[in-house]
């Protein structure tokens, strides 16, 4: 998370002028504290988003954000990324890791189901295609002001036992915010896009990266924005790429993007043989600067362009 963001990694950040005060008075942060968390992917059980008020802590752990629960959902079990630091590419995240290494936490329980989008390929005389196919494995959850998150997972159609190759998604992400007067408040810390970041398929399985650990989730999630009107749209093209050699130049922990443990690049890998590409898109938009409607708690993320 993606990312996203995904996802993974950092940037520094100036001081931005304070911003207006206005009524309804809430406890949010303010533009100045906030930079992306975008698209993220974690591995192992699932669990729930996280949102707390900053603090010291550990730099490896990521910046704390308001309010533990948001839209009636408990954001208090998930780290975000660190804030940005010089020469690595933070925040803005995209990016699963293997075994205990995670970016965030998993969902409560077990996913149940879910829609399935399978790409749209023709298969070979005797044979049917082995397609990347993506399981949704919950609705997007919305927080409050931008703050958002979406879980899928991918895997084979009609894999077997000498199913080999890799699932490669494109990820480009726009960032667009606007304080409460009307200016530009460009959100920052969410690393380079687009960039491609492939998961591992053996034994018809698929894996984070060239690692051991099996692939759990790709997940799409930002923190809250702040005072502001906004929206970010997150673009996702997956596709599975049979019997292929990635190009030395997507590696896992890549600085320059939110991928983590998956083998990824900024520059195109110009694969070819792929059996069917799908959408993996989302936009989540957000206006936290008028005042609450009557008997609202919080100013809800929407969702939009949803595939």
């Amino acid at each position: 998370m993606r990312e996203f963001v995904q996802k993974r990694q950092s940037m520094q950040r100036g001081v931005a002028p304070s911003l207006p005060q206005r009524l309804p008075t809430r406890s949010r942060p303010t533009l100045d504290q906030v930079t992306a968390s975008h698209v993220q992917r974690s591995s192992g059980a699932p669990a729930a988003l996280s949102r707390s008020q900053p603090q010291d802590r550990d730099p490896g752990a990521g910046p704390s954000l308001p309010h533990t629960r948001l839209a009636g959902h408990d954001f208090s079990q998930i780290a975000v990324h660190a804030p940005p630091a010089q020469g690595r590419a933070s925040l803005g995240a995209k990016g699963e890791l293997a075994g205990s290494d995670e970016l965030f936490g998993p969902l409560k329980g077990e996913p149940d189901g879910g829609t399935a989008v399978v790409a749209d390929a023709a298969p070979t005389k005797g044979e049917a295609v082995k397609k990347v196919k993506k399981t949704e494995l919950a609705a997007p959850t919305a927080g409050e002001c931008g703050a958002y998150s979406w879980k899928v997972r991918f895997s084979v159609e009609n894999a077997d036992a000498s199913t080999t190759g890799y699932i490669v998604q494109k990820v480009k992400a726009v960032y667009k915010r606007q304080d409460c007067v009307g200016n530009d408040k460009p959100v920052t810390g969410i690393g380079t896009f687009p960039f491609w970041e492939a998961w591992g398929v053996r034994g018809g399985k698929v894996f984070v990266g060239d690692t051991a650990s099996e692939h759990n989730a790709d997940t799409y999630t930002d923190p809250a924005m702040g005072d502001s009107i906004g929206s970010i749209a997150v673009k996702g093209t997956a596709e599975f790429f049979p019997n292929v050699t990635l190009p030395a130049h997507m590696k896992a922990r890549n600085p320059a993007t939110q991928a983590g443990d998956l083998r990824s690049s900024t520059t195109d890998p110009a694969l070819t043989g792929g059996t069917g590409s799908i959408p993996h898109d989302l936009t989540a938009s957000w206006d936290c600067c008028g005042p609450l409607l009557p008997g609202a708690k919080e100013r809800q993320t929407t969702f939009s362009n949803k595939r």
